[in-house]
């Protein structure tokens, strides 16, 4: 498996995963090493979007935040990225749903 962060003006290194990502290895490999520092570098306009995959969401890739990291998910049924939708709003015609949400160390800072 090959793992790629994109954003505009910038790419990540593509990062090889021998064998299945499961949430331990996402959290180690993709969080921890990758995530947190970029967030760092980009700064407050930093947004993590990920397709709501199970190693995306599990406790351990949660606890390995140790930033606060804003994050949009998407439906998994969802076929294509859905841009910003007014508050009240957060479904497109597909039915793909992106809520905005905090995660990390709400509280601190």
């Amino acid at each position: 498996m090959v793992w790629a962060g994109i954003w505009i003006g910038g790419r990540t290194e593509l990062i090889w995963i021998r064998g299945n990502l499961n949430a331990q290895i996402y959290a180690e490999t993709i969080v921890s090493d990758v995530i947190v520092p970029l967030q760092v570098q980009i700064g407050p306009l930093f947004q993590l979007m990920h397709n709501n995959a199970r190693p995306h969401t599990a406790r351990v890739v949660r606890q390995t935040r140790t930033m606060i990291i804003r994050c949009h998910e998407m439906s998994a049924n969802c076929r294509g990225l859905v841009g910003p939708k007014p508050l009240g709003n957060t479904e497109n015609s597909k039915g793909c749903h992106r809520v905005p949400q905090i995660e990390g160390n709400e509280g601190t800072g």
